[in-house]
């Protein structure tokens, strides 16, 4: 986790278990590239999630602010 003046974030990466790609991996997850659910009235906050694929392996990420 780290975070900056414009908020914080989170990432994790995750190996693909033995005969499944990465992308496969991602859309397990049911992650796209980025996503950016709107705020709503009970949750303003900026969020922004995703998955992609780095060197073989799945990088899943989270933001905000």
């Amino acid at each position: 986790m780290d975070c900056a003046s414009g908020g914080c974030w989170w990432s994790l990466t995750l190996r693909p278990p033995p005969g499944r790609s990465p992308e496969e991996l991602r859309r397990e997850i049911g992650l796209g590239a980025e996503e950016e659910p709107a705020p709503t009235l009970t949750d303003p906050g900026y969020v922004v999630r995703g998955a992609h694929v780095r060197r073989g392996n799945v990088v899943v990420y989270v933001g905000y602010a």
